[in-house]
């Protein structure tokens, strides 16, 4: 695979020599060394039995190696120095059964090395689309990007993991096994193992590729098959159309026609399936009678292959065809890592839509006004958010800004501390285009607390603070206090380190509004916007929040994005946006009375029939 593939990236041949998977591979070719033990032991097993009925003088696995290609010298040698050579029938039933516990112990540890070399792998990919989640999705207006990459997060890290594990374990011990095992056989008998392996390698190819032909004359297939049957499913939509024109015999007869076609792509597809298995059962006869043929060839011919001669023979085509076979998986679970890495590769990759330029420099807090100029604004879902809007906010006012669509406000609120840049325009602080502006002095300055979604899975403490060490826990407690947290926080199980959020003590709406305040105001920002939640509030938390308005709209400008009409009428301005515009702009009492279109949002939003106020 080429380095480009990031999948190459994760596990790779050059890789199997590095220190992380190092243990792996000697730990697979010591246990292709004791399946060769193992293969030997019952050849050994073969032979003494073969010496029992024909009385020869030899016995144990010299019978086995003495018609292959091993000198008689390294033979007479293996005989003295190996006890195994001249051992008795138990004990070498003994030796295999500790030869196949070995292998399973070793092949047991090269899983787990390459289990946790994926895991930690993986570990560095979800760090990487962590880190370009927070740089993406925090001007995402819809949700889109973030359940996108909650995803890849989740399900494709996880395949991702699931197949570098299973590729490397199946490589790393196949590759040693497809070396062991030919070898083996060529070391019995050289000329009958290789003509067995033939035919079993060239059956095993032959099936391979009638699978893949199968496969895709299938899906080819089951996709007319399923295009057949949506268009007799069509015809169940429109009744009322045969009823009223009187089309039954018509419908009658396109239908008829539609279900011969159906019934005969479906025999179709079961007459490919039944071949499909036939002709992989020749080929199973021809990879299993071929070696066979050729094994008794050999017996006839008086070779000297013998009883454990075939023995081996036999268990190592038979071992030989499964390590192909499981190389083949691994080629399988290699393309659907690519697959995913590629997905993860691409988003990890992804340029966000904001970013720094060079020599941006300090933005002061805001003095005097802030200014939409000429701003438009698109999205792949609402071309035209915004179309030419002009609007200024001087400092210190209270302003509600209101839409028919939520994406509007959202989206014009979300340009100030720069999460969206607009496609033209510019925003200007105090006559500043905010593009020349750091983000950490533009976003310390102008903070967004939104309605939805605003807890962190943390402590008390840790939601105000948000980990910046600057900020003392006097300081949050006392923004707490005006945000109105005070009284829910003491009766937590352990007040400000009581641990909240989806694993922890549950907030209702009004609580989690609140605390979001008090994590915005503790930072004393000169520009701040309130997205109220969209959900009914007790008369209780009204009363509170209206009190935390009024405490932090003083030497502060405000926007509201209201859910609350009784917000709206607190208000300076009401400025009002339709179809990517300022189309009214004044106070509430201004608006009902001059704006037809501003009484059209009142009545939707809070007439008699909603649960608003």
């Amino acid at each position: 695979m080429s380095e480009a593939n990031p999948f190459s990236r994760l596990i790779s041949a050059r890789q199997l020599f590095r220190p992380t998977l190092l243990g792996a591979t000697v730990c697979a070719v010591a246990a292709s060394v004791c399946l060769v033990g193992f293969i030997l032991c019952v050849g050994a097993i073969a032979a003494l039995i073969q010496v029992e009925i024909a009385g020869q003088s030899e016995i144990g696995l010299l019978q086995v190696l003495q018609s292959g290609t091993v000198p008689e010298r390294i033979l007479r040698q293996l005989i003295d120095y190996v006890p195994l050579m001249h051992t008795s029938l138990p004990s070498l039933a003994i030796a295999g059964l500790v030869f196949m516990g070995l292998r399973w112990l070793l092949q047991a540890a090269v899983s787990s090395q390459v289990s946790a070399h994926a895991s930690a792998r993986v570990r560095r990919l979800r760090q990487h689309l962590h880190r370009q989640s927070l740089r993406l999705n925090a001007g995402d207006l819809r949700g889109e990007r973030v359940d996108g990459g909650r995803r890849l997060f989740r399900e494709t890290a996880d395949q991702v993991e699931t197949s570098v594990h299973q590729w490397g374990r199946l490589t790393i011990s196949g590759v040693s096994d497809l070396v062991a095992l030919p070898l083996t056989c060529c070391l019995v008998h050289f000329y009958a193992g290789m003509e067995c392996m033939i035919p079993v390698v060239a059956g095993w190819f032959l099936m391979m590729m009638e699978e893949k032909r199968l496969s895709n004359t299938s899906d080819l297939l089951t996709e007319q098959v399923n295009r057949s049957l949506n268009r007799l499913a069509d015809g169940l939509e429109k009744s009322r159309i045969v009823a009223g024109y009187g089309m039954e015999a018509f419908e009658h007869e396109q239908f008829e026609t539609n279900l011969n076609a159906f019934g005969q792509r479906r025999r179709q597809v079961s007459r490919e399936l039944h071949r499909g298995i036939w002709v992989n059962r020749v080929i199973l006869i021809f990879a299993v009678g071929a070696p066979a043929w050729i094994l008794l060839q050999h017996l006839q011919t008086n070779d000297q292959i013998g009883l454990a001669g075939i023995t081996i023979i036999g268990i190592i085509l038979v071992l030989l065809y499964q390590t192909l076979r499981a190389l083949q998986r691994s080629h399988d679970y290699e393309l659907q890592g690519s697959v995913a890495a590629e997905e993860i590769d691409e988003y990890i990759r992804s340029v966000p839509d904001v970013s720094q330029i060079p020599r941006a420099r300090f933005h002061e807090p805001m003095s005097r006004s802030l200014q939409f100029d000429q701003i438009c604004v698109d999205t792949p879902d609402h071309p035209n958010l915004l179309n030419q809007l002009d609007l200024k906010i001087e400092a210190g006012q209270r302003v509600a800004l209101i839409s028919l669509r939520h994406e509007e406000t959202s989206g014009l609120v979300s340009l100030v501390p720069r999460l969206n840049d607009p496609q033209s325009g510019q925003v200007l602080l105090d006559g500043r285009n905010i593009r020349h502006a750091t983000l950490e002095s533009l976003r310390a300055e102008s903070m967004i607390v939104s309605g939805t979604n605003n807890l962190f899975n943390a402590t008390v403490l840790e939601n105000i603070t948000c980990g910046q060490v600057d900020i003392s826990r006097q300081q949050a407690m006392e923004a707490g206090k005006v945000a109105h947290t005070e009284k829910f926080t003491r009766q937590l199980p352990n007040g400000y380190e009581t641990q909240i959020g989806d694993y922890g003590v549950p907030l209702d709406a009004g609580q989690a509004f609140r605390l979001a305040i008090a994590r915005a105001i503790v930072r004393k920002p000169a520009l701040l916007f309130l997205e109220e939640p969209h959900v009914s509030l007790d008369s209780e938390t009204k009363a509170l929040l209206d009190d935390t308005y009024d405490r932090i709209c003083q030497d502060r400008t405000v926007v509201f994005l209201p859910f609350r009409l009784s917000t709206v009428k607190k208000c300076d301005r009401v400025v009002l946006l339709n179809d990517g515009r300022v189309v009214a702009d004044g106070t509430h009492e201004e608006l009902v009375l001059n704006s037809e279109l501003y009484r059209h949002w009142e009545y939707v939003r809070f007439n008699v029939f909603q649960s608003g106020e």
